[in-house]
């Protein structure tokens, strides 16, 4: 395989291994890349995000792991059901865009829950001319590319993403997307810029019918700015209410986008905490409104190219005003229940004060 420029070398795709208890400090991570059968070469990309795992895969709770490359197909590593002492289940996936044909060169994937399953779907973004995919989990551990119905793989075409994470900028309840943008081939036609790898930072809003719209244009002054993104972390600064996002350029300046749009609707900010205080990254927490209907989320500070996203948890009620319940699966397993929470303000959650 050519490299794509001598700052990059090929790699051997690595998967390791997190045993029971292995993420706490005396356990460790096994590497067993080769002992599994995984011999293909790729081009990787250090310091990124090439490797985002996704917990859970379907409703029976079973982890997987998604690795991307530069330049190579994506695998997505499946661990099945108990036992935990099973052999791990390997499927291999390269399913070409809809959008356009051929091999996609992804730089970043994002995990959430886009619909009130459990079960969390996958954004990735692409290089110019390929346009990100969307992947929709079925709950089953099987996913389908909505990349062309949901309008994001033609809308991304212009750029080469990076940074990116799902938030609900309007606070209405879905899931929108805002990725920050440059290219890795310097535009020729700007010969007199000193780094001509520069494009917009784009936005797209959740419809809510499985559609999006490009709203870049009446997103503010800082997205007409064609700058070279990099990472993208996202967070409430400002403790208002609403997701504010941190972009990191390259041979650029740092910029603070200050959300002043989602606390006009009703939210619920919560930080989820072990009993020890520490965030407890990886609870599952479900908003549930009196209709029964739900708004999963998980406790997560991964998933942006070469950033770190705030842990704590917010999410959009839209025009309701009523008190949800809310429900947090513990990483241990534990589940408990906090009826008629407070909205409109940041509250912590602490293991072992619910029911």
């Amino acid at each position: 395989m050519k490299a794509l420029s001598p700052r990059y070398s090929t790699l051997l795709e690595a998967l390791f291994l997190a045993f029971p208890g292995s993420l706490f400090p005396g356990d460790l991570l096994y590497d067993v890349t080769r002992e599994r059968g995984i011999h293909f070469v790729g081009v990787g990309i250090s310091g990124g995000d090439p490797v985002t795992y996704v917990v859970p895969t379907h409703t029976s709770e079973a982890a997987a792991i998604s690795l991307t490359n530069a330049q190579s197909v994506t695998f997505a590593l499946r661990n099945p059901p108990p036992p935990p002492s099973s052999d791990l289940a390997v499927t291999v996936t390269a399913s070409p865009n809809p959008v356009v044909s051929g091999q996609n060169m992804t730089f970043n994937v994002n995990v959430s829950n886009l619909g009130p399953s459990v079960a969390e779907d996958l954004v990735m973004t692409e290089l110019t001319g390929q346009g990100a995919n969307l992947y929709v989990n079925d709950g089953s551990g099987r996913f389908r590319d909505a990349s062309a119905p949901s309008s994001l793989g033609a809308l991304s075409l212009p750029y080469t993403g990076w940074g990116t994470t799902w938030f609900d900028f309007d606070n209405d309840g879905w899931l929108d997307l805002l990725i920050v943008n440059g290219t890795i081939v310097a535009n020729e036609r700007r010969t007199n810029q000193p780094f001509p790898y520069d494009q917009r930072k784009v936005l797209f809003r959740n419809l809510g019918n499985g559609r999006f719209e490009n709203v870049t244009d009446r997103a503010g002054a800082a997205f007409t700015l064609s700058e070279t993104g990099r990472g993208a972390a996202f967070g409430d600064i400002d403790n208002d209410g609403d997701v504010d996002v941190v972009v990191g350029n390259d041979a650029g300046r740092l910029r603070l986008l200050v959300n002043n749009i989602g606390n006009r609707s009703h939210w619920l900010g919560m930080r989820i905490v072990g009993k020890e205080g520490r965030d407890m990254l990886g609870a599952r927490v479900a908003v549930i409104r009196s209709d029964g209907s739900k708004l999963w989320r998980r406790v997560r500070s991964d998933g942006s190219y070469g950033s770190a996203n705030d842990p704590r948890v917010l999410v959009g009620l839209g025009r309701s005003a009523e008190t949800p319940k809310v429900r947090v699966q513990w990483p241990s397993g534990h589940v408990e229940e906090w009826s008629d929470v407070a909205i409109d303000r940041w509250i912590t959650l602490k293991e072992g004060s619910g029911r």
